[in-house]
């Protein structure tokens, strides 16, 4: 994953050509009562994602399981405090978010 977070910057990265369009996600204060948050790629953006990233902003953990068909959900991955997920060649329709202790997120997918 490349240290440049923003759309921009892993756009002009990319080996491949793709759509120009993203689509961003953020909580600043993501809470159990918000929990499972699932953030539906597909419809967002029209189609599923290729590339991305997922980070955690915040102090707490929280897991993060990706869906290619909106329905079935592999494994659920820790994030810890200031981890990045590179979601690079994942093929993402949704993905869910649950709450493990209050924290904050920021989601990109391309």
């Amino acid at each position: 994953m490349p240290k440049e977070t923003t759309p921009k910057k892993i756009l002009d990265k990319l080996p491949y050509p793709i759509s120009g369009r993203f689509k961003t996600y953020e909580d600043t204060s993501f809470l159990t009562g918000e929990s499972p948050v699932t953030l539906d790629v597909n419809a967002d953006l029209g189609r599923n994602a290729i590339d991305g990233f997922i980070i955690n902003d915040g102090a707490g953990n929280f897991t993060v399981a990706i869906s290619d068909d909106g329905v079935n959900y592999g494994s659920a991955h820790t994030m810890k405090s200031g981890e990045v997920f590179s979601l690079a060649n994942i093929d993402i329709d949704k993905i869910k978010i649950t709450w493990i202790a209050d924290s904050a997120y920021r989601v990109v997918v391309i």
